[in-house]
């Protein structure tokens, strides 16, 4: 084995079926978002691709909760 110092870290065997479980998870529990180098895009450029699209997704979760009839809906409301 040769480690690289400056190389970028590489996910270990099992990181496609860890996912698969986090994004069964965020199904089951709407309002649940996962995001960070840990679950997709190791380098800089692909975490800020994969924390906008993130964003853009709960933008869209908070303002459908605002328009709906949850509780959620009630606290956008009132702030």
């Amino acid at each position: 084995m040769i480690r690289h110092a400056h190389a970028l870290p590489q996910y270990t065997i099992g990181h496609a079926v860890r996912l698969a479980l986090l994004d069964d998870a965020e199904r089951a529990c709407p309002g649940l978002f996962f995001t960070g180098d840990a679950y997709r895009g190791l380098g800089v450029p692909d975490c800020i691709a994969a924390a906008t699209r993130r964003a853009g997704e709960i933008a869209a979760y908070v303002l459908q909760k605002r328009d709906g009839d949850g509780v959620n809906a009630k606290f956008l409301r009132a702030s």
